[in-house]
């Protein structure tokens, strides 16, 4: 079986979904943690009430706590792997299926993670003009999103779900054993995540 390197170790953690601490990743290859869409475009947001721009405010306040919230986690969670080897293995062989079954579908996560990164590397070149690495950051969204959608593809498969489960329960009960704070983040977490989702209804009905 084929080693990946590290750096497309890492990004596919990035990637995958709701791998171990149960957090939606979306969102930017450097940053790691999910980040929500804004409840309403750019373009909306002039004819926000005053209302519904405090909802909006406030939902960018709970965006950036929540990143906080997975950057406490994710340090959680490299600490527990780092500890138990047995765990670390067991998340490699999780991605090693995940690819896998990606490849088996037609596609080349490897290849894919290459694109990814020339495109992120492009985002923050500050040689090009603003305009430049605005296009690129379109293409990257674009690369990103299509490999997601390849994944959750792959997560529908009966035998990934269940190695799915099993490592996220490993996970979850080894994080909770190597640091008490994680329930209580995660229990935040998820108590922002619904407050976020209450302001999204809320400025954009139906949406």
């Amino acid at each position: 079986m084929r080693v990946f390197n590290s750096d497309f170790n890492r990004l596919l953690r990035k990637l995958l979904p709701a791998v171990a601490v149960g957090v939606a990743v979306t969102g930017t290859l450097g940053a790691a943690g999910a980040r929500a869409e804004s409840p309403a475009p750019q373009s909306q947001q002039q004819q926000l009430s005053p209302e519904q721009t405090q909802q909006v405010q406030r939902f960018q306040e709970l965006q950036a706590e929540l990143q906080g919230l997975q950057q406490q986690l994710g340090a959680i969670q490299e600490k527990t792997l780092e500890a138990r080897p047995e765990l670390a293995q067991q998340q490699e062989d999780f991605e090693q299926l995940v690819m896998e079954q990606m490849r088996a579908n037609g596609h080349q996560p490897e290849q894919e993670f290459e694109q990814i990164q020339a495109l992120q590397e492009k985002i923050q070149d500050q040689s090009l003009s603003e305009d430049e690495r605005r296009g690129h950051y379109d293409e990257y969204r674009q690369a990103v999103m299509e490999f997601q959608q390849a994944q959750q593809q792959v997560m529908q498969k009966e035998d990934v779900q269940s190695a799915r489960e099993e490592l996220n329960q490993a996970m979850l009960t080894a994080m909770k054993s190597e640091d008490p704070k994680t329930e209580a983040l995660l229990s935040d977490m998820k108590q922002k995540q619904e407050q976020m989702m209450e302001i999204r209804r809320s400025v954009m009905p139906g949406q």
